[in-house]
Parts: structure tokens; C-alpha cells; sequence
């Protein structure tokens, strides 16, 4: 636990989570890393210009 940096109750609700809907953490990571794409290629397209809120925005949007 202490190296996962949550307490026990935390750590405990954690686990209990991820037992009764496992497919969510799965979903969650999927989910970044589809984030995290989009997000070097919104970078690569806008050089110089790129600001992160601006893909915020157009992420969100």
C-alpha cells in the first residue's frame, strides 16, 4: 500500500472496485492512451503554436 502511496481504506476500495468491474480500469487506460495520441498529433500539427488549453478546448469540443 504505501508503495501504491494510498492508505488502507483507500487502497481497500481500490481493489474492491476494480474486483466488482474489472473491465473499467481497462477502459480507463484504453482511454488515455487514445487521449495521449490525440494529443501528439495535435501537437505535431501545430508546432510553435501549440498550446495545451487550446487542445482542451478542442478535445472537449
Amino acid at each position: 500500500m504505501d508503495a501504491g502511496g494510498l492508505d488502507r481504506e483507500a487502497a481497500e476500495g481500490e481493489a474492491a472496485g476494480a474486483a466488482s468491474s474489472p473491465s473499467q480500469k481497462i477502459s480507463y487506460i484504453t482511454g488515455k492512451w487514445q487521449i495521449m495520441g490525440l494529443l501528439g498529433r495535435y501537437r505535431d500539427s501545430q508546432g510553435e503554436n501549440f498550446r495545451l488549453g487550446a487542445f482542451h478546448d478542442q478535445l472537449i469540443s
